[in-house]
């Protein structure tokens, strides 16, 4: 698979990834008690039945479809504000190379 290294794409999903990791962690942060309750509460119901509304595969299937409209109006957006991948904006820069162990790196 041929894959372009594009400046502008890389910036969109270096600045996606840190936007979608602070708000995961705030939300989570948030809501931790609810979580935990959540889960005491499903630990103490594993005996029981589980009642049906929990296993909505009709509200499962909307929610997922939501989702992937929602992505694709989102990625047709950014394609037409960025546009496609090109050659002339190759990012060239490599992370690897640059924390490899070297004597001026921290070996010394």
């Amino acid at each position: 698979m041929n894959i372009v290294k594009d400046t502008a794409w890389r910036a969109v999903h270096v600045q996606t990834t840190t936007f979608v990791m602070l708000f995961s962690g705030l939300h989570i942060a948030i809501n931790l008690d609810w979580i935990v309750s959540l889960f005491k509460k499903r630990l103490r119901l594993t005996s029981k039945k589980i009642s049906p509304q929990s296993n909505n595969v009709v509200q499962t299937v909307r929610h997922v479809s939501i989702l992937l409209i929602t992505a694709l109006i989102i990625t047709s957006v950014l394609i037409s504000l960025v546009g496609m991948p090109t050659l002339e904006r190759l990012y060239s820069h490599s992370y690897i190379k640059e924390y490899m162990p070297t004597l001026k790196n921290g070996l010394g």
